[in-house]
């Protein structure tokens, strides 16, 4: 079982104190195993992990320096979209889909939403 969306909570959401270990508990975790107010996460789920550190919800801004961990690669974006996936999947890649200047740290092109999507690549 693979379930997505828009929870509307961050792992420093009180919501995601019940949300993150019910879910797992349930048989489909979160696919980057995170914890609630933990950060950087300490048992990444996914293999590979591409552009972590940048939240979800960008508010239409081209400038990530407010919504992104741009000085520690190592945290994880505070979410409020989630892949979850049944715990016993393999999960290959983690990604924040985002077509961005690393230097300058700005989006390049068209902004189609004010969430910046994820993927994943998960093996059924």
């Amino acid at each position: 079982m693979v379930v997505v969306g828009d929870f509307n909570t961050s792992k420093f959401s009180a919501a995601a104190a019940e949300m993150l270990p019910a879910m797992k508990a349930a048989g489909f975790g979160d696919v980057l195993d995170q914890e609630y107010q933990v950060n950087p996460p300490v048992n990444v789920r996914a293999e590979v992990v591409v552009n972590g550190w940048i939240n979800s919800f960008n508010d239409y801004r081209r400038d990530m320096t407010p919504y992104s961990y741009s000085t520690n690669h190592a945290k994880v974006g505070n979410s409020i979209d989630w892949i979850f996936a049944t715990n016993s999947l393999r999960v290959k890649q983690w990604k924040m889909v985002i077509d961005f200047n690393p230097t300058t740290l700005r989006i390049n092109g068209v902004i189609p939403s004010d969430h910046n999507m994820i993927s994943s690549i998960i093996m059924l």
